[in-house]
């Protein structure tokens, strides 16, 4: 949506909100601070922005992702922890429901931030906004860069470890790492899309030092998937006549990437986890045996063959499963079946036709497709549900970033 016109401006008491926001939920170190106080001041700005909506266009979709939230909260208490209240601590039934609420307050917030951002707020307010959780995320990575010199593996038991977690005092999480992946989308359109050759410099070394930051911090998925939205926009940039010679190209990718991928992993330490998953690729990719070891994708999809499995046994109500499924799709579908994971899809595909809207952008376009994509692949196969950080570049920075792309595009009639 165009924020051309000067006399907007958000109230500066919501701005700062909004500026503290990002940077809450982006910095591993202000994610430490308590998060009940925090969570009180967003569910007040929650219900002053639905107050402030006004009827016809908006047709009260904020009120109405705030009663989904309530609604899959509910179930969940419902349907997976009922059969153990009389084992637990007082007042559980509502801390187990304000837990799951905040979790899926955090994933209506950022569309809301969105929303005010395109809907009223001057030009300068969205580009400071931009450039601070821009700031925020170059900070948190470069902090995460000493921590995991001088804890190495850190990232990936930090959340198992009590002594890591003593060791890396002030620090509350690392989730925003799932964030950082979910940049690379944004950034390779801004690369695309600009023509200015400086932008295209510091767009292209930043997306280099953060594929390297995944690669050291051992998130293979979060290195995968964002090169599959990557390359799917590639693809739909190409003239339709030249698309059929991606499909001849095929039998030669399938040929050049198990070489690829056994490169990376001679290239990598010994002791990463993404050495022992690139190396299991390249087996894969080979049709070799890879062994079945510990460190390879075979346990994780034995995890989501089972949670099928789980889900189908009782579609309609879904039931409490004893493991993890470690995607936050698998793990709707499981503990409260279709009844509440129809609803959250419906979330989902509600919020991405909205962004569509507020930014003018034709059914046919790209520009958030990639990111809808990484989103829709992450959510299959790790838990999005609960990294705030990803939630916040796929419905906040993605889309105002676009937004920029929209207003330099009409600028220079791109």
């Amino acid at each position: 949506m165009d924020n051309e016109l000067g006399a907007r401006k958000l109230p500066i008491i919501e701005f700062l909100y909004m500026l503290v926001y990002a940077s809450y939920t982006i910095s591993p170190e202000l994610s430490k601070l308590p998060a009940v106080p925090f969570f009180g001041i967003t569910f007040c700005y929650l219900f002053y922005v639905i107050i402030r909506s006004k009827t016809g266009n908006n047709d009260n979709k904020i009120l109405t992702y705030v009663l989904i939230a309530v609604y899959i909260s509910l179930l969940y208490f419902l349907l997976t922890e009922t059969q153990t209240i009389d084992n637990k601590v007082d007042n559980y039934v509502l801390k187990l429901f304000i837990a799951k609420f905040q979790q899926m307050l955090y994933q209506i917030i950022p569309f809301v931030v969105m929303y005010r951002l395109l809907t009223a707020s001057s030009i300068i307010q969205c580009r400071i906004f931009l450039g601070v959780s821009f700031v925020c995320f170059a900070y948190t990575i470069w902090i995460t860069n000493i921590f995991m010199t001088m804890y190495p593996g850190v990232v990936r038991s930090f959340a198992n470890s009590i002594e890591v977690a003593e060791e890396t005092k002030g620090i509350g999480n690392f989730y925003f790492i799932y964030g950082t992946a979910a940049l690379l989308p944004t950034l390779a359109l801004v690369f695309v899309t600009y023509k200015n050759k400086i932008i295209k410099i510091l767009v292209s070394v930043s997306i280099l030092l953060i594929y390297s930051f995944l690669m050291k911090a051992e998130f293979s998925l979060s290195i995968i998937i964002p090169t599959i939205s990557i390359s799917y926009f590639c693809y739909k940039q190409l003239p339709e006549k030249n698309r059929p010679l991606i499909f001849l190209g095929i039998p030669v990718l399938f040929f050049l990437l198990p070489i690829f991928f056994r490169f990376v992993a001679d290239n990598v330490e010994e002791g990463n986890d993404i050495k022992d998953r690139f190396m299991e690729l390249s087996l894969l990719f080979s049709f070799q045996d890879t062994g079945g070891t510990a460190q390879d994708g075979t346990a994780r999809m034995e995890i989501y063959s089972n949670a099928i499995r789980v889900f189908l046994s009782s579609p309609i109500w879904g039931q409490a499963v004893d493991f993890d499924p470690h995607s936050t799709f698998f793990g709707f579908l499981c503990d409260i079946g279709l009844i509440g994971a129809i609803p959250y899809f419906f979330l989902y595909y509600s919020m991405n036709k909205y962004v569509y809207k507020y930014l003018n952008l034709p059914s046919e376009s790209n520009y958030f497709k990639i990111s809808f994509l990484f989103i829709i692949l992450m959510g299959f196969t790790n838990p999005v549900h609960s990294t705030s950080a990803l939630q916040f570049v796929i419905w906040c920075i993605a889309p105002l970033v676009i937004n920029e792309i929209l207003k330099y595009n009409a600028k220079y009639k791109i």
